[in-house]
């Protein structure tokens, strides 16, 4: 059975509690807005996603309500490098103001990282808010529980994380619900209306460019620019889209071409090598070359792996790739492969495999 628990952490006022909530339970929060509200602009500051929409969305909210500088924004993925320099570029402007921190797990990992920025944040008399949809563990969200003034984090299918940035932080208006909407389409994978769901593919697209190609801080703030105004076919988005569309098509058929299957406990997983596109397109294609059940995606350029699952398939990634020290969804997940195997390379290849096999392996006999 897949983890549906949301956790609502509120230390505002030094009253702490930790309280399980159903979903219906997310709603504005007229406290937590008059906070916000309280600050200057200037001090409001946001750490998000980088790699999709979902986080994207969250970050174009707040500036659309909240009207915090673009440079604000940070951008953050779960590779422990980019964690621990994004981390510290924060620690050299944050101070008197409020982090909102979207759509980014605690990775058990990472929690060493996070503990001692969040300290940090702390001493530097920041209010810390996390809104996450991603499954956490009991043990992860108490050791950050007294670091944080709320939080919502929890696996859950209904609200996505732009979806819990709107719900709680945003009055309602048109543009903050189109926002939230298309997040929700885009992280869930369901169709809505034509007009935005003809856009989906080049968003996917952009961004996947994006935040590999040049300044991707200011890339991806102008992207937030974009979607703030719900231009979703901006000529940056169009041209970043045709540019991935012209590299992905030759580098797909690398990475089929590369690709190694195993079985484990009576299913059929496959491992891709490639550089880094978009992880959601490359399963896809991989799958429905080799029919496999479970579609491992590791990225020789970002030293990063995704793990989808099949379509009705009850393989939980989230156990997979937390072993790894990663987290994500139980359908859908990611982890950072160890710098030491190198995955250019035939030798460093059959190393990983060899790995993550016996990861899978050890999951699923225990799962079954």
């Amino acid at each position: 059975m897949e983890n549906k628990t949301i956790i609502l952490i509120n230390n505002r006022n030094k009253s702490y509690s930790k309280t399980l909530i159903n979903e219906s339970e997310i709603k504005y929060d007229k406290n937590l807005v008059s906070l916000l509200k309280s600050y200057d602009k200037s001090k409001i500051y946001n750490l998000t996603h980088i790699e999709d929409m979902d986080g994207m969305t969250s970050a174009a909210l707040l500036k659309h309500y909240y009207d915090l500088p673009y440079e604000n924004i940070i951008f953050a993925d779960y590779g422990e490098l980019n964690l621990k320099n994004t981390i510290a570029d924060m620690k050299k402007s944050i101070s008197n103001g409020v982090l909102v921190i979207t759509d980014l797990s605690l990775n058990e990992k990472f929690i060493p990282i996070f503990k001692k920025f969040l300290r940090f944040a702390r001493t530097k008399k920041n209010k810390v808010i996390w809104l996450d949809h991603h499954f956490c563990g009991e043990d992860t969200i108490n050791s950050i529980f007294p670091l944080l003034d709320y939080a919502v984090i929890g696996e859950n299918r209904k609200f996505c994380g732009a979806e819990l940035v709107y719900n709680i932080l945003c009055e309602k208006s048109e543009i903050g619900s189109t926002l939230a909407k298309i997040a929700h389409a885009m992280d869930f994978k369901v169709e809505i209306e034509e007009k935005y769901n003809k856009h989906i593919k080049n968003i996917l697209y952009a961004i996947s460019y994006l935040n590999k190609n040049g300044n991707y801080k200011k890339n991806l703030r102008n992207f937030i620019k974009d979607i703030e105004n719900l231009d979703f076919n901006s000529e940056l988005i169009r041209n970043a889209a045709r540019k991935y569309t012209e590299t992905a098509k030759i580098e797909t058929k690398y990475i089929i071409n590369n690709t190694s299957v195993f079985d484990s406990n009576g299913y059929k997983i496959a491992v891709g090598f490639g550089k880094d596109l978009n992880s959601t397109d490359v399963c896809d294609s991989i799958e429905k070359k080799v029919n496999s059940d479970l579609i491992i995606y590791a990225k020789s350029d970002s030293y990063s792996a995704s793990l989808r699952r099949s379509k009705n398939i009850d393989i939980n990634c989230i156990k997979i790739a937390a072993k790894m020290g990663g987290g994500g969804h139980p359908f859908a997940a990611g982890f950072p492969i160890p710098v030491n195997i190198d995955i250019a390379t035939n030798t460093g290849r059959k190393i990983f495999v060899n790995k993550i096999k016996k990861v899978v392996d050890s999951v699923l006999k225990n799962d079954s």
